[in-house]
């Protein structure tokens, strides 16, 4: 009795695993269809939206301005006579004659309806004025505008030129 019991419960095991074999493979499938599907809907979706702020820009640049929120997000030009973000920033920073956070300064000039390209616009953003003489960087993260500091402030963190090589530990003698 033992046996034909152990035999069953043994046939029934490699039916359940090959079942369980089957709806791993269906949900395999189904993974792999979603994430192709995703990623197209995804690549459409970035090829609107680039279309549309072009559009925007364009019709901004004719002086033709989209209403907010008429088709979608609206895209301003970083600065009305077709500067750089940096111009953009600066004259944020001049107007409110503050300090920001870099991620701060890029979500103001966003409120301000400023598109700042990118996957980490406030990453891009800081690539854009990190070496422009006008911003000076008085504490870490931190932009300011260098007249702002008449002393001659120099920003922190400033890289080096020059690699330092790292010393290695000796070996001992006799060991």
């Amino acid at each position: 009795m033992a046996t034909q019991l152990v035999e069953v419960l043994k046939s029934e095991l490699q039916a359940v695993g090959r079942e369980l074999d089957d709806v791993r493979a269906q949900e395999d499938g189904v993974k792999l269809e979603m994430a192709e599907r995703l990623r197209s809907l995804s690549e459409t979706r970035m090829r609107l939206e680039a279309r549309l702020r072009h559009i925007q820009a364009l019709l901004a640049l004719e002086g033709h301005p989209v209403e907010s929120g008429a088709v979608g997000p609206e895209v301003v030009l970083p600065s009305p006579d077709g500067g750089s973000l940096a111009d953009t920033a600066y004259q944020l920073l001049a107007e409110t004659r503050q300090e920001y956070h870099y991620q701060e300064l890029a979500a103001e000039l966003q409120v301000r309806g400023v598109h700042i390209p990118g996957k980490e616009p406030a990453n891009n953003l800081v690539a854009h004025i990190h070496r422009d003489p006008r911003f000076v960087r008085p504490k870490r993260g931190v932009y300011g505008l260098k007249e702002w500091y008449p002393n001659g402030t120099v920003s922190v963190g400033a890289r080096r030129r020059t690699r330092r090589r790292k010393s290695r530990p000796r070996a001992r003698a006799g060991k």
